[in-house]
This record gives C-alpha cells, structure tokens and sequence, in this order.
C-alpha cells in the first residue's frame, strides 16, 4: 500500500502544483510538506489531511484513512454505536466485493426515497 507522503506527492504531481502551490494553498509551510511526502515524519493531523485534500480535490477521506486515522464522524458513530458499528464492519467485511457494492448501492438507493 502507498505510504501518505508518496500519494500525497502523486497526486499534487498530477494536479501539476507546486510543493510550495499546495503548502500555500493548505496554510502549511514548504519544508513541513516537503517532510511529509518524503515521509519523514508521521501523517498530518485530521484537519490538515482535509485540507490538503481539498486542494488536491480528493476525497478527505481517502488520506485521513491512508495515515491511519478515522474520519472525525465515522470515529464519532464507531464511538456512539460500538458494538452495532463492530457487527456491520464484520458483516461488511465477510461480503464479497460485488456484493458490498450491491448492499450500498441498495442503502443509498433506500435513503434517496425518503
């Protein structure tokens, strides 16, 4: 799996930004990003990996994720419901890709009805 700092580089790369363009852009300084995607040290906080994200225009979650870390309302649902969150993780977890797919399509379809 690719290390934060490496898909945060890619992505700028791909986006064609500057490291000093995105560090501006995230409110951070050059060499604190710089670190960061050379991984020389740990993952930004939740709120700067959202930032950054929205720069890049990515989802947030997929780098808050990749540094190890929950998304504050998944942590927040995980924390409020925990033994029901556990219960759908492991059920989730034991489906099939196709079929987890087909379960979230069938949620999100069920929410838009209403």
């Amino acid at each position: 799996m690719m290390k934060t700092g490496d898909y945060i580089r890619s992505r700028r790369r791909e986006r064609g930004l500057s490291l000093r363009s995105l560090a501006f852009k995230s409110g951070i300084s050059p060499p604190y990003l710089s670190a960061v995607e050379r991984n020389k040290i740990g993952p930004p906080s939740v709120r700067l990996l959202t930032r950054i994200a929205e720069v890049l225009g990515i989802n947030p979650d997929t780098l808050i994720i990749m540094a190890g870390k929950l998304p504050p309302d998944v942590e927040m649902l995980i924390k409020r419901f925990p033994f029901e969150m556990c219960d759908i993780i492991r059920y989730v977890g034991g489906l099939q890709p196709d079929e987890r797919a087909h379960l979230i399509n069938d949620i999100v379809e069920s929410q838009n009805m209403v």
